[in-house]
């Protein structure tokens, strides 16, 4: 113990922080001079944000890395480098613009049509009410249309199931789907019944040139478009001064931007790929399809809803972490270097589709780190109870956030070998100018606490000519972690 504090106070510890380091095209003499601030800070790593940066794995994008790879050379540093030019990552720096349509995301969703009254004669344009059509929320409203300016047009959308149900008396009935062009014809029976005519289309959300986690080939794209330039450019670096890829927030993308909330039953599309026809029969039977509308229909058989919905969920993460997580982890590891990052978390948000990947666990299962993110407020001193809103009036769960999200990383630091006790967190950003010392060092003690081992904090930190204090330690396992405050030199 003595000799281990002794080294902490020479400086001979291992680097626990790396701020993202964002890069805009700055001149050399900039980039020089802010990898020398960053080390003489204390810092031993930076994470190269990507996504300002004007002409991300081209000309300058490649002349700034070598000024940035020479001083970390010079200088004993590695450095990390965030994998895409647009948040989040998924976006495969526009390769799905010349993709095939087949790489694109794809969505299965429901239209629903009631039909009421005496048994009669029915006929149905089905066709023309599917897709349903995407309602906006308040913010879309604002920002869809520009977000869908230069959005590609798919013309594969097709119903997949007709099946109605009775209310009173919950039965099924699975109708033939009719051609293209004809409509569908049927004798209903007495009752209340409604028709759900459950489909495929890609033409769906802001984000449809983006990869879908579901689908290896499409996840590939990723691969293709910035792993494998960069192994060209600097294989002799990896696993020396490279250390690793970071990604940032992938997600499936379904549903509406920025909804935490986005639970099956809900009002919104959900993530597809021609493999989930598989693993759907695999677990429901040849029937699948008919019994997809549960994923919507929160007024049948609570049993057979909940078993449809676990079957669903289950072939949706486990598709992800192949697809996604473990094929890029394994393409790291197999070049010498690591896969690290975090998918969003907020309000467990990690468990659920839209905005994240439907399981922490599978969707990080591929990484060398457990990965999780505070930032914009979602810790705060006594903040378990209130505000009850937080960036942007959303709901904000103080409690998921004090006691949750650090067990989130230490409970897949602890219970996955390859990550080898290893937990991340980004941290500090978009708390505003307002956040202090006082309040950063208390962050940082609470997630030390957790079991978190590994910082990143933002670059404007370093902006500022801050530097690393080492302010007090801990014990875990047979290391010391020290615990960090940051003060204006």
């Amino acid at each position: 113990m003595i000799e281990k504090v002794r080294k902490l106070l020479n400086g001979e510890y291992e680097n626990r922080l790396m701020p993202f380091f964002w890069q805009h095209g700055e001149d050399e003499a900039t980039l020089r001079e802010y990898m020398k601030v960053i080390r003489e800070s204390g810092c031993r790593a930076v994470c190269v944000e990507s996504r300002p940066h004007p002409d991300f794995c081209g000309e300058k994008w490649w002349a700034d890395m070598d000024v940035i790879l020479d001083e970390a050379r010079r200088r004993g540093m590695k450095v990390w480098i965030l994998d895409d030019s647009h948040f989040p990552t998924g976006y495969a720096n526009g390769a799905l613009k010349n993709a095939p349509d087949e790489l694109h995301r794809q969505s299965i969703c429901t239209s629903r049509v009631p039909l009421c009254g005496d048994d009669e004669r029915t006929e149905i344009d089905v066709h023309s009410m599917f897709p349903p059509a995407f309602c906006p929320n308040q913010l879309e409203q604002y920002i869809l249309s520009a977000m869908l300016a230069d959005a590609p047009r798919f013309a594969d959308d097709r119903i997949l199931a007709l099946t109605a149900v009775c209310r009173e008396s919950k039965e099924q009935i699975f109708l033939t789907v009719p051609e293209p062009g004809e409509k569908l014809v049927w004798e209903k029976r007495d009752g209340d019944w409604t028709l759900f005519i459950t489909g495929l289309s890609r033409n769906f959300g802001p984000h449809r040139e983006y990869i879908n986690m579901l689908d290896e080939k499409s996840c590939r794209l990723l691969i293709d478009a910035v792993y494998e330039p960069h192994w060209e450019h600097y294989r002799e670096d990896f696993g020396r001064t490279i250390a690793g890829f970071f990604s940032d927030e992938p997600e499936l993308g379904n549903g509406h931007i920025f909804d935490n909330e986005g639970r099956l039953g809900g009002e919104q599309d959900l993530p597809f790929s021609s493999a989930m026809t598989e693993e759907l029969s695999a677990r429901l039977g040849a029937d699948w399809a008919n019994l997809m509308y549960l994923l919507w229909d929160n007024e049948s058989d609570a049993q057979e809803t909940a078993r449809v919905r676990y079957a669903y969920m289950d072939a949706v993460t486990k598709l992800v972490r192949e697809a996604f997580s473990r094929q890029l982890g394994g393409w790291c590891r197999e070049h010498g270097v690591q896969y690290i990052g975090h998918i969003i978390e907020d309000c467990n948000a990690h468990a659920r589709t839209g905005v994240s990947l439907g399981h922490y666990f599978r969707g990080l299962d591929g990484q060398d780190m457990a990965g999780i993110d505070d930032i914009g407020g979602q810790v705060l001193p006594q903040g378990e109870d209130a505000p009850l809103t937080g960036t942007m009036g959303l709901p904000r769960d103080g409690e998921f956030y004090h006691y949750m999200l650090g067990s989130l990383a230490a409970s897949a630091a602890a219970i996955e070998p390859g990550k080898h006790g290893n937990a991340m967190c980004e941290i500090f950003g978009n708390y505003g100018w307002a956040e202090g010392v006082q309040l950063e060092k208390y962050l940082a003690d609470h997630f030390m606490v957790c079991a978190v081992s590994i910082i990143l904090c933002p670059t404007h930190l370093i902006r500022r000519r801050f530097r690393i204090l080492t302010v007090r330690r801990i014990f875990m396992r047979t290391d010391i972690i020290p615990s960090i405050a940051i003060s204006a030199r």
